[in-house]
C-alpha cells in the first residue's frame, strides 16, 4: 500500500472544447475549479476504481498555485486510467491582452465544461445531466488509450466510463499512467503551456483554451 498526495505539477489551461485553432496564443494568469475527489483503476476500462480521496463538498483552488488537492492510499501498481471528479465550470483569464480584445489581461471568464446534451458517470454509478452555464459534478476519465485530446469534450462519450479494455471513445487522453510503488508515486502533471486563444467563432471573436496535455510523472 502507498500513501498517495494529489498535487498538481504544470497546469496552464483546461478548456476542453475550442474547436478552431487560433492565431494568437498565451497562458493563464489564474485557473480556478473545484475538485471533489480522485479515483484509479489498474484497467484500461476503469473497472474497481481505488479512491485516492473523495468529498461531497470542495473549494475552488486555482491550479497555478500547485494545489494539494488531498491524499490517500492505494495499493501498488500501474494505473492507466485515473478518473477526477470536478465541477463542470471553471474560472481563468489570459496573462495578456490579444489583438482583437477578446482574452483581456487578468479579465475572468466562466467556460462550462459539459454542455446541455450531454451527459457524464461518477465514480459510484450516478448519471448527472450536464447543463449550459450551471455547474455540476462531472467526471474526468484520463486512459492511456483513449483518443481523444479533449477538443470534442462537447461529445458526451469522453465524459463517460469506457465500455471495454479497448473502448478508445470515452475519457481524455492520459499520456502517462500513474505508477505507485513503495519507491515512489506520481504527481499530476497537466501542461497547457500557451493554450489561450483568441479565434474567430462564425463571426465573433473569442477567448478560448485549447486543450491541456495530462500525464503523471515520478516524484
Amino acid at each position: 500500500m502507498k500513501l498517495i498526495i494529489i498535487m498538481v505539477g504544470i497546469f496552464s489551461t483546461f478548456s476542453l472544447f475550442a474547436e478552431q485553432v487560433g492565431t494568437w496564443t498565451a497562458s493563464p494568469e489564474f485557473l480556478r475549479l473545484k475538485v471533489y475527489g480522485v479515483y484509479a483503476s489498474t484497467s484500461n476500462d476503469c473497472s474497481n476504481l481505488q479512491t485516492i480521496f473523495s468529498s461531497e463538498t470542495a473549494e475552488e483552488v486555482n491550479f497555478l498555485d500547485a494545489p494539494n488537492l488531498g491524499s490517500g492510499i492505494i495499493p501498488s501498481g500501474t494505473y492507466p486510467c485515473v478518473l477526477i471528479e470536478m465541477s463542470s465550470q471553471i474560472t481563468y483569464a489570459s496573462d495578456a491582452d490579444s489583438p482583437n480584445g477578446a482574452c483581456g489581461e487578468g479579465t475572468e471568464n466562466t467556460l462550462t465544461v459539459c454542455q446541455t446534451g450531454n451527459t457524464t458517470t461518477l465514480a459510484d454509478g450516478t448519471v448527472n445531466n450536464c447543463l449550459d452555464d450551471t455547474d455540476v459534478k462531472v467526471a474526468l476519465y484520463l486512459n492511456t488509450i483513449a483518443a481523444s485530446d479533449g477538443s470534442d469534450s462537447h461529445n458526451q462519450d469522453v465524459w463517460n466510463k469506457p465500455t471495454s479494455t479497448t473502448d478508445t471513445t470515452k475519457g481524455f487522453t492520459l499520456q502517462q499512467a500513474l505508477v505507485v510503488s513503495l519507491e515512489a508515486s506520481g504527481q499530476f502533471d497537466v501542461n497547457g503551456s500557451n493554450k489561450v486563444m483568441e479565434w474567430n467563432n462564425n463571426g465573433t471573436t473569442e477567448c478560448e483554451f485549447q486543450p491541456p496535455l495530462f500525464s503523471f510523472s515520478q516524484n
